[in-house]
């Protein structure tokens, strides 16, 4: 016994087998300010704007000696920005990875207080025109 295929049927596997692919959709990646290359090339790297956040409540979320930077502008290095992160404490563990178009970077600190202040004084605060969360 055949199998008959209805027009209707017959017509959708006729577009399926002619229409052509669309072509794939670009995404736009959102780049970084720009910054001089003065602001760059530094043993360490300095605040532009301090913290505006109401940081208080560092007693209740910080309750490990471990801080991840997120939002660290793309060129940033690791070297001027743990020599920045030292003011706030010895550092045992520091490391900075990209993703995408920013990096973000994981710093340990020897205790909780010190991890408490470095948060105190560096979440929301800018570094080459990007917010650190």
């Amino acid at each position: 016994m055949g199998t008959t295929t209805s027009p209707r049927n017959k017509k959708m596997m006729m577009n399926l087998l002619t229409t052509t692919e669309a072509a794939p959709k670009k995404f736009r990646i959102a780049m970084p300010p720009p910054v001089a290359n003065s602001l760059l090339d530094v043993d360490e790297y300095t605040l532009d704007e301090a913290t505006t956040n109401d940081n208080d409540d560092a007693e209740a979320r910080i309750d490990t000696p471990s801080l991840i930077l997120f939002g660290l502008h793309p060129l940033i290095k690791e070297p001027p920005l743990k020599k920045m992160c030292e003011k706030y404490g010895e550092i045992k563990v520091m490391g900075v990875r990209s993703a995408f178009a920013s990096r973000y970077g994981h710093v340990e600190y020897t205790t909780v207080d010190e991890a408490r202040v470095a948060y105190k004084a560096l979440n929301g605060a800018k570094l080459l025109h990007k917010a650190i969360l």
